[in-house]
């Protein structure tokens, strides 16, 4: 009965925790459904012109039209967004949105700024059209299995149609020109990640401006329909994808190229401080130099964890990892998208920001003890990011995400008491950095409401005014005073990313750096001058150093017109009508599934899943109709309650295993019941399991299910069940587990029909040896105590004593131990014939098991039994 509860629990795996009582509104305008939350209606009025012109513009493009309202599902902040129940797959920071495919829900957080806001809001929805154009109907989810639509389109056409041609991704192009790693379309089919977004940008953009818009959408309906890129191109462009591919990196090529003179070679200038080549990971992002300028601080995901390194500027090859992210619920995220790491004026600490068990937190970390000494966490923030001391150390800044407004606020260190503050509105602050006598941030505040274009100000501690030092420039970050009227600040508008400095006193620009790609992040050692700056090099970013002799020569500075850059105007809501939110059931999915069991051999199946549409009540039903008649078929019904912390399972079932029942005799069965399950998580990586059931059973005792029945028995039991689960690994999609730690302990009681025990317990580690391979180690007991009639365990079978048959090796105790190591065996396979089919991701496994079965525990049993192991 254990082996059931368990098969319908969630197994391993980490846990989402609903934090708040998010109360739900809904707006309803001509295309769509928004669903918001309390705090949420500025947000709702920016996204409905968004929505219905980017609409407009898509129907227009494409020539569909989507004919149910699209449901958009906003939330206030980030931390709200990992909490959805949409989907129940843990959200980590990298993801800005999604699209559900079922219900073809749009899904999206504020991150407090509505640049970024409405670029998400747009990216969503033109994939709720390419739903609508690929997989309309049955046929094309039938060819799924022969051909999907390389990534590159998918998520590059969202992203021209929602940015265009921007300068970061320009960066990003250039960076893999002038390094050698531009792939072709071909090879791009098979790539994931971040290189798929910009470059289906920019080929997008490349269509565009070659063929124009109107073409864009006859390759899109060809691809629909023609099931391969190489037929669409021919079919639309009149050359194959090969050739188009040429065509492509020659457009790239003649444009970056034709430009290359006026950029500088990064080491240049700089020094190059970590190589993500060598290190492993994509981003070094995030850094921090001390007053002095002799230490750095960055985060860095070379480990596939978000942690801290620290290293020293004259010895940089003996960087030590100072913090581990993503290990304890309270570290639960480190903000890896927008790092705040900031060395204390004395160089004794060294503070960040992260969140945990849903809290934002500030934290500080003693660099002489190699600890974190305190952590102030803050609930009512939705976001706490890039806070920086006071030159005094007496008091932190830091930008602040709460109902939906980004504003500044000043906390004491001391005692982590929010002091004061600074602004209350619906603009955009960033960056702020604490000066002897004010605070200097980026906003992009306007008079008019208009918003995305920024400018440097600063809040002056005396008289707690604001002022605007610079015009409207467009994207600009990280603002830094070196003299008294001259400032330093990251320029992003042109096709690059450099630091640029602007003289108050004289109304000029100057040009100081002449980096080809993309500057992320800078940090400024406000003694020294020094700066150490995150960069986008050979499709990675890295930290380098540049030194204050490389910043201060005014006499190399290369004075430049900049010109300033209004905002965009808000547009008004129109055509909209509130409403209160009201729960309803759709179905999300419908199908069936055909498979083989070791115990059983060939099946087939069919279930359905409904719920509403925050995702939160979900009902589940899945059968294999034998013989057409549920009253003999397999079957399961599940309702999950997943709103609050603690999610309530209920689930009815009736199943017919057939169990070896002993060494001698088997057990075919009818089960009839449910079970009623809690699932009470701690923090993201532990969990307790608590419930009960009743099941009433029939069983068939035989020696051979051929042969005349030896015996029947008809009985109910009511088991009560704990659990405890522990998940603290590292679970890539195409990979599976690859490193860290699981481990589950689970107890069933039982009273009727008599007094039993059983018990499982399941350990396992993983260690990564490299980016795709890794070495598995697990061990597993399991026991019951009395119960006759309450089944024992088996030894055998593919999931824990591989080379034995399933029901050959069967005791009331079991020892297992396996060794494991997991590597990639085949890549990708094109067949043509019979079918064009697509096999990649194939997995290879070098194991070693071994098992033992005992009757009692205790010695004398345990040396009457062997070992049995098994190598492959």
């Amino acid at each position: 009965m254990l082996e059931i509860l368990i098969l319908f629990l969630l197994g391993f795996g980490q846990n989402k925790i609903q934090t708040k009582n998010l109360k739900w509104e809904i707006c309803e305008t001509p295309h769509f459904m928004i669903y918001f939350t309390k705090g949420g209606e500025p947000l709702v009025d920016f996204a409905v012109p968004v929505l219905e012109n980017t609409y407009t513009r898509l129907s227009n493009m494409l020539g569909i039209d989507v004919k149910t309202k699209v449901p958009v599902i906003i939330y206030n902040s980030p931390n709200d967004f990992r909490e959805t129940n949409i989907i129940l797959d843990l959200i980590e920071e990298g993801i800005g949105g999604f699209t559900e495919f079922y219900k073809t829900r749009v899904v999206v957080p504020f991150d407090g700024s509505y640049s970024s806001f409405e670029h998400v809001l747009m990216h969503e929805l033109v994939h709720v059209f390419e739903f609508k154009l690929f997989y309309t109907g049955i046929y094309e989810l039938a060819q799924e299995p022969f051909f999907s639509i390389p990534l590159y389109i998918m998520e590059g056409f969202p992203e021209y149609v929602s940015l265009g041609l921007d300068p970061e991704t320009e960066g990003f192009v250039r960076d893999l020109i002038l390094n050698d790693l531009f792939p072709s379309l071909k090879n791009l089919e098979y790539y994931g990640g971040y290189i798929v977004y910009k470059l289906g940008q920019v080929f997008f953009y490349f269509l565009y401006d070659t063929y124009g818009e109107e073409k864009i959408a006859e390759f899109l309906h060809a691809l629909k329909f023609r099931k391969s890129v190489d037929k669409a191109s021919l079919k639309v462009f009149g050359i194959s994808q090969d050739a188009l591919s040429e065509r492509f990196s020659y457009y790239l090529k003649k444009k970056i190229y034709k430009e290359i003179e006026k950029y500088d070679y990064p080491e240049d200038i700089s020094k190059k401080i970590t190589d993500h080549k060598k290190e492993g990971g994509f981003m070094n992002v995030g850094p921090a130099i001390s007053y002095d300028g002799s230490y750095i601080a960055f985060l860095s995901d070379r480990k596939d964890y978000s942690d801290i390194y620290l290293l020293s500027i004259y010895a940089p090859e003996k960087v030590k990892k100072i913090v581990s992210g993503e290990r304890a619920p309270s570290l639960e995220n480190l903000h890896l998208l927008r790092p705040g790491i900031c060395f204390s004026p004395d160089g004794k600490y060294l503070i960040f920001t992260s969140h945990g068990n849903g809290k934002e937190m500030i934290n500080f970390y003693d660099l002489k003890t190699n600890k974190i000494i305190k952590s102030y966490s803050y609930k009512e923030f939705d976001g706490i990011y890039t806070p920086d001391f006071s030159p005094d150390g007496s008091k932190i800044v830091f930008v602040g995400i709460k109902d939906g407004k980004s504003d500044l606020y000043i906390l004491n260190p001391s005692n982590g008491k929010i002091l004061e503050r600074i602004t209350n509105d619906f603009f955009d602050e960033r960056d702020p950095l604490f000066m002897e006598e004010e605070i200097l941030f980026v906003s992009d505040r306007t008079q008019d409401g208009s918003y995305g274009s920024y400018a440097i100000f600063s809040y002056s501690l005396k008289d707690k005014s604001i002022r605007k030092i610079t015009p409207y420039l467009g994207n600009i970050s990280h603002p830094f005073k070196i003299e008294d009227s001259i400032y330093l600040f990251v320029y992003k508008e042109k096709d690059a990313s450099n630091i640029f400095a602007y003289d108050k006193l004289n109304n000029k620009f100057y040009q100081i750096t002449s980096f080809p790609t993309w500057i992320r992040e800078t940090g400024y050692a406000k003694k020294s001058n020094d700066i150490v700056c995150s960069i986008l090099w050979k499709n990675g970013y890295n930290i380098f150093y540049i030194k204050k002799e490389k910043i201060i020569e005014k006499n190399k500075w290369k004075e430049v017109e900049l010109e300033e850059k209004p905002g965009k105007k808000r547009k008004g809501t129109e055509n909209a009508e509130w409403k209160e939110y009201s729960n309803f059931f759709t179905i999300d999915w419908l199908g069936g599934t055909i498979g083989y069991a070791p115990q059983y051999g060939y099946y087939g199946n069919v279930g359905l899943q409904a719920s509403d549409i925050l995702g939160n009540l979900r009902i589940q039903f899945f059968t294999d109709m034998t013989g057409g008649d549920l009253t003999v078929s397999n079957w399961l019904f599940g309702i999950y309650y997943l709103p609050k912390k603690i999610d309530y399972l209920l689930e009815i079932y009736q199943f017919f295993p057939l169990y070896p029942y002993d060494s001698i005799y088997y057990s075919y069965e009818r089960n009839l019941g449910f079970n009623f399950i809690s699932l009470i998580p701690l923090n993201k990586f532990f969990r307790f399991e608590i419930g009960t059931g009743f099941t009433y059973i029939e069983r068939i005792i035989d020696r051979d299910l051929y042969f005349p029945i030896d015996r029947m028995d008809y009985f109910i039991n009511l088991p009560f069940y704990f659990g405890t689960v522990f998940d603290r690994s590292t679970d890539f999609y195409y990979l599976g587990v690859q490193d860290g730690e699981r481990c589950y302990l689970g107890f069933e009681f039982g009273f009727i029909p008599e007094n039993y025990l059983k018990f499982v317990f399941d350990s396992r580690k993983y260690w990564r040896i490299t980016p795709r391979s890794n070495f598995a180690f697990r061990i597993l007991f399991a026991g019951k105590q009395d119960g006759e009639r309450i089944l024992p365990f088996w030894l055998g079978g593919p999931n824990r004593l591989r080379g034995y048959d399933l029901f050959e090796l069967v005791y009331p105790y079991i020892f297992l131990s396996s060794f494991e190591l997991r590597v990639p065996f085949l890549d990708n396979l094109k067949l043509s014939f019979p079918l064009p089919l697509k096999i990649g991701n194939i997995r290879g496994i070098f194991f070693f098991d071994t098992g033992i079965g005992f009757k009692e525990i205790d010695m004398a049993s345990f040396k009457k039994e062997i070992f049995h192991s098994d190598l492959g």
